[in-house]
């Protein structure tokens, strides 16, 4: 069951990352009038809240239906995604699209822990008292998928996408 699930949470992975990527380069070639970045433009609430509402199901998953305790920066990272269910729902029911001031600080912060989490999961940055304090280690690795997916890399792509998609639908000249 833990491989089905991992399996189908590496796909969408990385279905994201290319998501991400086709946004960057559209916004980089300045091609912002076409008819797929016009429809991820007007949707892009719908499609943060949909990832928002994925890593809280995914991370719920992962501790409660199979068991892995999360560590120090598992948890600033869910407080940090967990909201933003709230925000971005809040901005698609009020027709709002103010609340992606909110929804791109919440992920730049979000993502600083995702990023730190990565490197010391890399061994590029040593375990400090602090990865300790919850009884499990943030360096400790429980899921890898494909040979690079690991739990904070998911939860960075998930920031990083969200990011990308609140600055892109409130883009004025696209």
């Amino acid at each position: 069951m833990l491989s089905t699930f991992n399996t189908l949470v590496g796909i969408g992975t990385v279905a994201v990352v290319l998501l991400i990527l086709s946004l960057w380069t559209l916004l980089f070639l300045g091609e912002t009038k076409n008819g797929y970045f016009q429809f991820l433009k007007k949707h892009a609430f719908h499609f943060g809240f949909l990832l928002a509402l994925g890593a809280t199901v995914g991370s719920l998953i992962y501790s409660e239906g199979f068991h892995f305790a999360p560590c120090t920066f598992c948890w600033w990272q869910r407080i940090f995604m967990y909201p933003q269910i709230i925000v971005l729902a809040t901005g698609i029911y009020f027709k709002d699209l103010k609340v992606w001031v909110t929804s791109i600080a919440l992920s730049t912060i979000g993502m600083c822990f995702s990023i730190y989490h990565v490197l010391l999961q890399a061994g590029i940055i040593a375990s400090d008292s602090i990865c300790t304090t919850s009884g499990v280690s943030c360096a400790k690795i429980d899921v890898i998928i494909f040979g690079w997916i690991t739990i904070p890399i998911m939860c960075l792509v998930l920031f990083v996408a969200i990011l990308t998609l609140s600055y892109v639908s409130h883009r004025k000249n696209a």
